[in-house]
């Protein structure tokens, strides 16, 4: 009654006292009390729903620690791989975001559900220095969705910059 009420705050509370720690959770975080949410959360076992509050919060070394906790469960390894590339992507660790994209789509051809990750991918692998393996994640991204982001922006712009390498490589020493 206090939920439908709209009293998310004293709902929790009640939800929380009664042992019901996914619902007291899911008012606590609906009252906008994040901090209060996210250990919620884990008490009823669902990192991923605290790795995204504690990412909210802007908490992101917790939301990495309570994701790595969660990565042995093979039922949830992608999603939590494809979390934990985003997370290492805000805090500049890109080689890592990589690793954790890969994990993510690992024998996984680009779909409307996954493309997000395979863009990400891309640009992770863009930001490493790695053109060749950019070049062919973001020919996969475009063959699915060809206006999806700047993926073709991006593709042409690593491509442009390859040829240069190229081009670069061929010419006799001296000549500029």
């Amino acid at each position: 009654a206090l939920e439908r009420a709209g009293d998310h705050g004293d709902a929790a509370d009640f939800y929380k006292k009664a042992g019901s720690m996914r619902d007291a959770a899911r008012c606590y975080e609906a009252a906008g009390n994040l901090e209060e949410a996210a250990p919620r959360y884990l008490d009823a076992g669902d990192r991923l729903a605290a790795a995204e509050i504690y990412e909210r919060l802007g908490e992101i070394d917790t939301a990495i620690a309570v994701l790595q906790a969660a990565s042995s469960d093979a039922e949830i390894g992608g999603h939590v791989a494809a979390r934990m590339g985003r997370l290492f992507e805000r805090k500049g660790l890109d080689s890592l975001a990589v690793d954790q994209y890969r994990h993510a789509v690992a024998d996984q051809s680009p779909s409307a559900a996954n493309l997000e990750i395979w863009y990400r991918l891309g640009s992770a692998l863009e930001r490493t220095g790695r053109v060749r393996e950019a070049i062919a994640t973001f020919r996969r991204v475009i063959a699915i969705e060809y206006n999806y982001r700047d993926a073709t922006r991006r593709l042409s712009r690593l491509e442009e910059r390859a040829a240069q390498v190229v081009s670069v490589r061929r010419s006799p020493l001296g000549e500029r």
